[in-house]
């Protein structure tokens, strides 16, 4: 079970933390524009970086991230 979360979670935890740096950061840039920026289109900016990174992360380092696990894993006994 370790080893799969330590496949997958890294690369969740990335999604998450852009998304919501994307997010609380989207107003921040946008305030020189002369209207409001919708709540959904926060969201909509928010979700839409976090799912990018998710699949980025996961691709790029997701295997290398919990093959190093496994390699600490392996060697403790726990």
């Amino acid at each position: 079970f370790a080893s799969l979360e330590a496949h997958s979670q890294p690369a969740n935890a990335a999604g998450w933390l852009a998304g919501w740096g994307a997010g609380a950061m989207l107003p921040a840039v946008v305030v020189a524009l002369p209207f409001e920026v919708p709540v959904l289109a926060v969201i909509a900016v928010g979700f839409g970086v976090g799912l990018i990174v998710q699949v980025a992360v996961n691709h790029y380092y997701g295997k290398s991230i919990g093959d190093t696990w496994d390699r600490f894993a392996g060697s403790h006994h726990w």
